[in-house]
């Protein structure tokens, strides 16, 4: 009875965010935004909220309505909510962020960044020199090939 006791304490534990999660009306969206004048406000307003059912909307939001502060926001949510790093990745390239603005967000955040690297098919994604090295001449190629 004791250890049933148990499991139905942890059950209710476990489910109650679940049960209380929603997302956010356009009410509270607008709220959100106008009370909101920096980056960080702006996060930390949409922390009281549930994060699994509103980040791609804030996110998406904060793309159509403060394109400048984009980046400073997803920064500010990956200091956050460091559990979470893959999920903001994935929505910031689904936003259209290029790989190199959010590599710099998650340098910023303290964020090893190869984890958010994304492969390719040469493996992970690595930044190629502007010039290429030319090469060496020799007595059969006096020019460089480059």
């Amino acid at each position: 009875m004791r250890k049933l006791h148990r499991w139905m304490l942890a059950g209710a534990i476990f489910i109650s965010p679940i049960a209380a999660a929603e997302s956010l009306t356009s009410e509270q969206w607008g709220e959100l935004f106008a009370n909101s004048e920096t980056s960080a406000q702006l996060v930390d307003g949409f922390a009281q909220y549930t994060f699994a059912d509103n980040v791609a909307e804030f996110l998406s939001e904060v793309a159509l309505t403060r394109p400048e502060q984009l980046l400073e926001v997803l920064t500010l949510l990956y200091l956050q909510f460091p559990d979470q790093v893959t999920l903001l990745t994935e929505i910031a390239r689904t936003l259209g962020l290029e790989n190199q603005a959010i590599t710099i967000a998650a340098i910023e955040a303290g964020i090893d960044p190869t984890a958010i690297a994304e492969a390719t098919a040469a493996g992970e994604e690595s930044i190629a020199a502007a010039d290429p090295v030319p090469n060496a001449p020799t007595r059969k190629d006096p020019v460089s090939a480059n």
